[in-house]
């Protein structure tokens, strides 16, 4: 009860504000949702704020090789400044920590600006053919084993798994296209018609 009225959790909890302090932890909000019913009037939905956190540990990468072989434990693992952490994520946060959206060290190298530029090496052809090691294990992601990314994230046993390059020595990306103006469109569109009607006359 309130000096207003009732206050009645409705069910949706959700985590906003994911930030990263480097090498220390990994702070969030936890939103819980309530309903204010107050007599004679509708229903207001209010919400609750909870700073949570998540402590980062040092480790060793035999430790973290140790730790891959859990299956049933939420974790996040950092690689910054040739050094590893570690954080379990308590599992009643497994479906609201959405980690890929959350943007917490920058964009990720490989596709940033929402796959509006890839890297010119995002490709599981061998490295000489300009490919990359990390698009080949498609299915065995290992920040260890890629000495060319210095920084990035992995979050495994959740139910948004993610991979993030923060840093990459590697990373190259091609120009973007030049925007075209409006009269350079109608006149590719033309251009284009003719193929068309060139077609449905055979």
């Amino acid at each position: 009860m309130t000096e207003k009225g009732t206050l009645k959790k409705t069910g949706k909890t959700r985590i906003a504000n994911i930030r990263l302090i480097p090498n220390e932890r990994i702070e969030a909000e936890k939103v819980t949702h309530f309903k204010l019913i107050e007599p004679n009037s509708f229903p207001v939905i209010t919400e609750k704020r909870e700073v949570i956190s998540f402590e980062l540990e040092e480790i060793s990468v035999e430790k973290l090789r140790e730790l891959r072989r859990i299956k049933d434990v939420p974790m996040f693992f950092l690689k910054n400044d040739g050094k590893y952490f570690y954080a379990c994520i308590p599992p009643e946060f497994n479906r609201m920590l959405k980690f890929d959206e959350a943007n917490i060290i920058g964009d990720h190298k490989c596709s940033p600006n929402g796959s509006v530029i890839c890297c010119k090496y995002l490709s599981a052809a061998p490295d000489e053919l300009g490919g990359c090691a990390k698009v080949r294990d498609c299915k065995h992601k290992r920040m260890e084993n890629y000495k060319f990314i210095t920084t990035c994230y992995q979050v495994v046993n959740t139910m948004n798994d993610v991979f993030c390059v923060c840093a990459c020595t590697k990373a190259k990306y091609n120009e973007p296209r030049p925007k075209l103006s409006r009269k350079e469109m109608i006149a590719n569109s033309a251009i284009l018609l003719q193929f068309c009607d060139y077609e449905e006359n055979l």
